[in-house]
């Protein structure tokens, strides 16, 4: 699907680093011409079983974007679980759905549109970045 004119798509990834106890994330927009208008990736402390890492990597993702004022009209993710969620109605309060919920809380207020799977092979960069950010103390972008 194609991005309108001055909207862009943001790919989210992340790795886990359970000899550092920390997890990494790694972000990538671009326009609609696919243009690279942002990358960025940040290490965060703590160890979570795999599908809260992805859905906190997400969470991060928006929020660093929205810092930047960027229109996202296209969500990537290549955790089928995740986008599930974040495409399915929530009706519990366990840690898994308030962080879901809150990812949906962000994509309204910031009027994202859609988040979609893609395989891992199509989130490569966002994933070297979601690698690359064990090497760093705090964010890089």
């Amino acid at each position: 699907m194609p991005l309108d004119h001055g909207k862009f798509k943001l790919n989210i990834d992340a790795a886990s680093f359970a000899e550092i106890c920390c997890f990494g994330i790694g972000a990538i927009v671009r326009d609609h011409i696919g243009r690279v208008v942002f990358t960025g990736c940040v290490k965060i402390l703590g160890l979570f079983d795999p599908l809260t890492v992805e859905l906190l990597a997400m969470r991060e993702g928006l929020v660093l974007v929205s810092n930047f004022r960027l229109q996202i009209q296209m969500l990537e993710n290549d955790s089928s679980n995740v986008v599930s969620l974040v495409n399915s109605a929530i009706d519990s309060l366990t840690t898994i759905d308030l962080i879901t919920r809150d990812i949906k809380s962000i994509m309204s207020i910031s009027e994202c549109g859609t988040c979609n799977f893609i395989p891992r092979s199509g989130n490569e960069v966002a994933y070297k970045l979601a690698k690359l950010s064990s090497a760093f103390a705090t964010l890089m972008y």
